[in-house]
């Protein structure tokens, strides 16, 4: 996105020694008068013993010699020897003008060099001049969260919400259908939204009735500036393609630092359902677990090691369907997993890990069957309830590269970075992850202009091949992505 300055646009400067020749680090000015000596060509000559290949050389007599030496006396010095002191003095007074005149510019030039510091070179000078121009409308510390679905037509939808730096919450919309990429509002102009708030999104159909008017739901949950935590829903009231606040808006506070998850699971054949949010409400060493079934919204807190601000994914570990595994980062920024009943909203079992997640960290989960991997009777036991490896990405706390550890009952934790090396390039800043249960991951980053997005994909068994970029998600343009045609 960079513009250059192409070689077509420079000038030809004039060279103040054009009329100087370079020859073994002697300069010779053509213009000046050269000193040449007369020969009397009349006296006698004799020619001395020389190399073959040498020119003859003259030789004069002793008498000659003496009178010659006395014509070469200026002011009681040889001719050659005064001619070159004459030019040596003549070369000092030279440089001792250009060399004042040069050094009287670069003065001049870093006294206003210094005059023009940045304020991170001086920050007691206010200055509103950014290091770079950022084009991207995307708020820099933008929290990001995705949705996918197929529907009853067997099209199959990816949605992705994210915050404009006006406040706007927004989405980058594709489906199989029309192949390519949109960009549009999931709140007004004049929707009451906190910068930097967390978001987390997640769908389904209302009351477990595929037959509903306006068909799958999407749901988005956000925090206002007044720091209530917001449900915002499309179609709104059946209404296709508007958005509208729903029941869960205004009920519960979230805190100043607050990051969002949620997770909706349906049994569209036993039609019962069970919807969780999680977010915190007062900051540190406390999480809140609001769930709906088919009553009024309840909460459950949890008083826990918490960092505030920290980051929170959810993720189902493919047994039984309330059986989640929930992370966050703790008191001291270490990444932990909890096990979290959706049904009961409790969490238990926490285990402790010794990789870095402070507040604010972009963290999402993934996850990939690895009972493939197994032959005979080798299956551990535990798979049978747990038959996922949980994949868990997060940016590294300077948020210059990402950190992928996986998970699973038999194996543990163990770091896979390894498996990334080739997508989680190291001159970018990483804004936000999220992922889905398709096996997509955005990654938000900022590469100098701006967040920008990219959009990979996860093998979806063991084994099954490596991690790959499906292409880049628009972020401001209805224009379709580059790379989208392989989906």
């Amino acid at each position: 996105m960079d513009k250059k300055t192409g070689y077509s646009d420079l000038e030809v400067v004039r060279d103040p020694r054009r009329d100087l020749e370079n020859g073994h680090g002697i300069e010779v000015d053509q213009d000046r008068m050269q000193v040449v000596r007369e020969e009397d060509r009349k006296r006698p000559y004799e020619f001395a013993e020389q190399d073959y290949y040498a020119p003859p050389q003259y030789v004069a007599s002793v008498k000659e010699k003496e009178q010659v030496q006395e014509k070469q006396r200026i002011l009681g010095l040889k001719r050659r020897t005064f001619w070159i002191l004459l030019g040596v003095a003549i070369f000092v007074v030279i440089a001792a003008a250009v060399g004042g005149g040069v050094g009287g510019a670069l003065a001049n030039r870093n006294k206003d060099k210094k005059n023009e510091q940045t304020p991170l070179e001086n920050p007691n000078i206010p200055s509103t001049a950014s290091p770079r121009n950022k084009t991207s409308p995307v708020y820099q510390n933008s929290s990001l969260a995705a949705v996918q679905w197929v529907d009853q037509e067997d099209v199959n939808h990816y949605h992705v919400f994210y915050q404009y730096k006006d406040k706007r919450i927004v989405e980058s919309a594709w489906n199989s259908t029309s192949n390519g990429w949109t960009v549009s509002n999931v709140t007004d102009d004049g929707t009451d939204v906190k910068l930097g708030t967390g978001v987390s999104a997640t769908g389904g159909y209302p009351n477990k009735n595929t037959s509903w008017p306006g068909g799958f739901v999407k749901d988005v949950f956000y925090a206002t500036s007044s720091g209530k935590a917001f449900e915002r829903q499309s179609p709104y009231k059946s209404q296709v393609g508007v958005w509208g606040s729903d029941n869960f808006s205004g009920q519960f506070s979230a805190a100043n630092l607050s990051s969002f998850a949620t997770y909706w699971q349906q049994d569209l054949v036993k039609q019962s359902q069970v919807f969780g949010v999680l977010f915190q409400d007062l900051g540190a060493n406390h999480l809140n677990i609001a769930k709906f079934a088919d009553g009024p919204w309840e909460v459950k807190g949890h008083s826990i090691s918490m960092g505030d601000g920290s980051p929170i994914a959810v993720s189902h570990t493919g047994g039984d369907a309330f059986d989640l595994r929930l992370y966050l980062g703790d008191s001291d920024g270490k990444l932990v997993q909890y096990e979290y009943d959706l049904g009961s909203s409790d969490i238990s079992n926490p285990q402790t890990t010794a990789f870095d997640l402070p507040p604010q960290t972009p963290l999402c989960v993934s996850t990939q069957n690895y009972t493939s991997s197994f032959k005979g009777n080798t299956l551990p036991d535990c798979a049978d309830n747990t038959p996922n490896t949980q994949l868990i990405l997060f940016a590294t706390p300077d948020r210059s590269g990402l950190t992928l550890v996986s998970w699973n009952c038999s194996s543990g934790f163990l770091d896979q970075t390894s498996d990334i090396k080739s997508l989680a390039k190291s001159d970018r800043t990483y804004v936000g992850l999220s992922s889905h249960s398709d096996g997509s991951v955005y990654v938000m980053f900022d590469g100098g202009d701006g967040p920008e997005m990219e959009e990979w994909t996860v093998p979806k068994r063991a084994g099954s091949g490596g991690w790959q970029l499906r292409g880049t998600v628009p972020i401001n343009t209805t224009i379709p992505a580059t790379g989208q045609s392989g989906r």
